[in-house]
């Protein structure tokens, strides 16, 4: 996991120093986490898209707050679905709670040895891990969530960001993944590497890099949210461009998939504006 790499990246740079020059100990004052429940903000749009977020499902915010003065701080929200008492949409606020806290864990494991390890009173900066999320789309059959990880560390210059989708069928109580959407042996993800390819040189040009970014690799469209217009890929920091480029989004529409997708797929219900 990319929140899992970081961390260990993290508490390296932290206790190899320490363990080479064995600094004195210092003192720790810890917070206890606050679990706090809160009515979902709405969905702010998704720059530069113009996607218009669709929402039939009611969503309560659940977050996380923690803080150790000097050293780290953690700031999280993710969402549960509210009024819906389906066996599905309880399924789908136990593995989101999970996974959120999973991460939380993590990385307050990993800041908790590293403070044993570094005795120092404080670090030069405060490490933090931030997880927010938007809701893309939500009805009675599909659920899209995209959450954003903000990690800050010692050694990094600036703050990581990294996308994690999540795509949820409600109707059948399945975590979607991209190949579920098409056809056995359906070439989509040529289709992906051209549309993209075409989108991100005409907006980024001379930005862009040339490489295996944008390729016909899984792992190059492995952030991806059901909207009613398509199937939204956003590439990581870095992945295609500088970091100027901040994290480039492009909408597939389903025009041009439309072929390509099996007749079981969840997102049938999604294409029949489609001409």
């Amino acid at each position: 996991m990319k929140l899992t790499t970081i961390l260990v990246s993290s508490f390296l740079a932290v206790i190899l120093p320490a363990c080479a020059k064995q600094q004195s100990v210092g003192t720790e004052n810890t917070s206890r986490p606050q679990l706090s429940d809160s009515i979902s903000p709405t969905p702010s749009p998704l720059s530069p898209s113009s996607t218009p977020l669709t929402s039939e499902i009611k969503f309560v915010s659940k977050s996380v707050n923690e803080q150790v003065p000097d050293f780290y701080r953690i700031e999280v929200e993710y969402p549960q679905i509210k009024g819906l008492a389906s066996k599905h949409a309880r399924t789908f606020n136990r593995w989101v709670e999970k996974s959120v806290l999973r991460d939380v864990s993590e990385f307050r494991a990993l800041e908790k040895a590293a403070m044993k390890i570094d005795k120092r009173k404080s670090w030069p900066i405060e490490e933090a891990l931030t997880i927010s999320y938007d809701v893309i789309l939500a009805n009675k059959n599909l659920i899209s969530i995209k959450f954003i990880h903000t990690v800050m560390a010692l050694g990094q210059t600036h703050p990581i960001d990294y996308p994690v989708p999540v795509n949820y069928d409600l109707r059948n109580g399945k975590f979607l993944k991209l190949g579920d959407l098409f056809k056995p042996k359906a070439n989509y993800l040529k289709i992906f590497s051209k549309f993209c390819s075409n989108e991100l040189r005409s907006k980024y040009k001379e930005q862009l890099w040339p490489g295996d970014g944008i390729e016909p690799k899984a792992d190059n469209y492995q952030n991806w949210n059901l909207t009613t217009e398509g199937i939204m890929i956003s590439f990581d920091e870095y992945q295609v461009g500088p970091h100027s480029m901040g994290q480039p989004v492009v909408i597939i529409p389903y025009s041009i998939l439309k072929d390509l997708i099996a007749h079981s797929s969840a997102v049938k219900t999604l294409l029949k504006n489609i001409s």
